[in-house]
């Protein structure tokens, strides 16, 4: 099945609430990868060889789009650029029935701010990730 991107939306947790972080074009996740050690001796062939460590890279959750300085979501992050708290979270909501989601601790936060003539202002917003991810939640329907 064939998710459709539009309606996929990516929030911030503020003290324990998700506020949406408004006006997005684009989310990437990257970086997210097992850790591997190099298992090479005087005997391998002509390849490596290399093996898993148990341990995973937490990644980077990385969004584009229109910035707005007014919007809440907007201004809690850069709030927090210096210290963001322990329990802060990035989470992607994508546009499926019940609602999906992956949600991530978030270790450090990286803004930057474009403007350009015949343009609108925008921003890009890089998530640095720690500890486990949650790659199975599904959100609750509002009623």
């Amino acid at each position: 099945m064939k998710v459709r991107t539009k309606g996929t939306k990516i929030l911030y947790g503020i003290a324990g609430a998700l506020v949406p972080i408004a006006q997005q074009e684009s989310i990437d996740l990257s970086g997210f990868k097992t850790k591997t050690t190099d298992l090479t001796d005087l005997e391998t062939d002509e390849y490596e060889e290399k093996g898993s460590v148990g341990l995973a890279e937490p990644g980077t959750v990385k969004s584009s789009g229109f910035f707005d300085p007014a919007l809440a979501g907007h201004t809690a992050l850069l709030e927090d650029i210096p210290d963001p708290p322990a329990d802060s979270t990035v989470q992607i909501e994508y546009a499926t029935t019940p609602v999906k989601a992956h949600s991530f601790n978030v270790a450090g936060i990286d803004f930057s701010i474009k403007v350009a003539k015949a343009d609108y202002l925008k921003g890009d917003f890089n998530f640095e990730t720690s500890g486990t991810p949650n790659w199975a939640a599904t959100v609750a329907e509002e009623e």
